[in-house]
């Protein structure tokens, strides 16, 4: 198990203390990672290969959380790859709505449902057994 913080997942120039650091990612005060394509950075600033299966609750809680989120997803997931995230509805948790369009945004294909036990087939009694 490896410590994930999306903050380490930006992409470089994503705000503006990492404006002229290409390539490069900020961890901490003054302590910089490289972050290589088709990688991801964990929590001790070691560079690891994408992952073909990420699976993820309750990750947005902000307004600003569906972008940092996006990038991380785009940072991990291989290509191919899927990501399966559950969380509140958008009417519980700031930046929820916004989510979809930020990974779109990033070349990610994307499917939202609201409820996952009515989008099954069986209505979802399969699981309620």
């Amino acid at each position: 198990v490896y410590g994930l913080d999306w903050f380490h997942q930006q992409p470089a120039g994503h705000n503006d203390d990492d404006e002229d650091r290409a390539g490069v990612m900020k961890r901490e005060e003054n302590i910089y990672v490289e972050r290589k394509a088709n990688t991801w950075v964990d929590t001790e600033g070691k560079s690891h290969d994408q992952l073909k299966l990420i699976l993820g609750a309750d990750l947005i809680v902000c307004s600003n959380d569906s972008d940092l989120v996006a990038h991380t997803l785009d940072a991990s997931l291989a290509e191919g790859g899927m990501a399966v995230i559950l969380g509140a509805s958008a009417d519980r948790r700031f930046g929820v709505a916004d989510f979809p369009n930020s990974c779109r945004e990033l070349g990610m294909k994307v499917d939202v449902e609201e409820n996952i036990l009515e989008a099954r087939e069986d209505g979802g009694e399969k699981l309620m057994e």
